[in-house]
């Protein structure tokens, strides 16, 4: 399906349905037009598809949303927003439960296809080094390098030998900056998929600004956090195999806080990775962040319980009414303690950018001291 749906992007050619869009795709039925609606129904994002240079992405954004607006009209029984940008795309009520459930299975399906070039990107050599010395405002200008995650591999000395770990946990670190900086990478990687998502280009640049800079460090904790937890370790473990928690600067009561805790919500309600990725995104849309404009909250107020209902469904689905409200309800609490770990992060980049000006001569990290303020 996806290789006729990206013929059809590149192209911009428009395809008609000789079956009147009554398709059915699952069974094999070979329609480019019903395929191609399919998926703009998932919410499908051209800045995520990795296109030949001779192609002006903008134009094919205007294709897709141009198709978008024609299978997803607004209801005639409700008024438009009139706050809501152009391009928006509102799904009503009036549309079957049969599509709102074939819908909200699209939509968890494109979030576990971006969390798996995240994991891609992120298990591999990628290693953005200049990255570390910018700020969230030159990352947003750039094109999102998920695009390109095939293109790294994952290095063959992964994870670390256990001897060569315990000499780096045991002798200082060399002068200089360090080569691999795995939290401005778990930063950039999240801007990077911030900028995939659906709703993200709604918001006016100060607006996009304002909420990276707020929900950045919370999304680059629950990024560690799972990835330990499914790795089953009990602290923060990193894709070379690191711990950090093994280095002495980490020890103490502050060095617990930051890398052991936060992954304990996650174990204590065994999140699932479509729980995962909800509450990814929710954190993306967080509508208490700072220093945003009354339309930009709007719009994440309504992203928000989009998928906070998407959230409560999906588990309702697995597990049960009762059961699934219970669970909907940890899963939601989550929030609130990232909010807490990240302030605890905040303390010890203090502390390590105290050591750095002490004891190294390497220059601050513009991209981590954007995020930890």
């Amino acid at each position: 399906m996806f290789i006729s749906v990206f013929i059809g992007i590149l192209t911009t050619k428009e395809y008609i349905c000789k079956r009147n869009g009554k398709c059915d795709i699952k069974k094999g039925e070979r329609c480019r037009a019903c395929r191609f609606t399919k998926c703009i129904t998932a919410g499908m994002n051209p800045a995520a598809i990795k296109l030949p240079d001779n192609i002006d992405i903008n134009s094919v954004m205007k294709h897709v949303e141009n198709h978008r607006k024609r299978i997803l009209p607004f209801s005639n029984e409700t008024e438009a927003d009139p706050e809501e940008p152009e391009t928006s795309v509102t799904v009503y009520n009036k549309l079957t439960p049969i599509f709102n459930q074939s819908r909200q299975s699209q939509e968890i399906d494109f979030l576990l296809f971006l969390e798996l070039k995240v994991q891609k990107l992120r298990e591999s050599n990628y290693n953005p080094v200049p990255l570390y010395f910018t700020n969230i405002d030159e990352i947003l200008k750039r094109q999102t390098e998920l695009r390109n995650s095939d293109r790294y591999i994952k290095p063959p000395t992964w994870p670390i030998e256990k001897q060569d770990l315990e000499i780096m946990y045991t002798t200082p670190p060399p002068p200089g900056p360090p080569k691999r900086m795995w939290m401005a990478i778990d930063v950039i990687i999240c801007i990077e998929m911030a900028k995939t998502l659906p709703f993200f280009d709604k918001l006016e640049t100060s607006d996009q600004l304002a909420l990276l800079k707020h929900v950045t460090l919370m999304n680059a904790i629950l990024t560690q956090c799972y990835y330990s937890y499914t790795n089953h370790s009990d602290v923060i473990m990193l894709p070379d195999g690191l711990t950090p928690i093994r280095f002495s600067l980490n020890s103490g009561n502050l060095g617990y806080d930051v890398y052991c805790r936060p992954i304990e919500p996650l174990k204590r309600i065994n999140i699932t990775k479509e729980e995962y990725v909800l509450l990814k995104t929710l954190v993306f849309c967080y509508p208490a962040a700072n220093d945003i404009s009354d339309k930009g909250k709007k719009i994440l107020e309504k992203e928000f319980d989009k998928y906070s209902k998407l959230l409560l469904n999906h588990i309702q689905a697995q597990i049960g009414a009762a059961p699934g409200a219970v669970k909907y309800g940890q899963v939601i609490a989550i929030l609130e303690a990232l909010t807490h770990f990240s302030e605890k992060k905040k303390e010890h980049h203090i502390m390590m950018s105290m050591l750095r000006v002490s004891e190294t001569n390497h220059p601050a990290f513009t991209i981590l001291d954007e995020v930890h303020n």
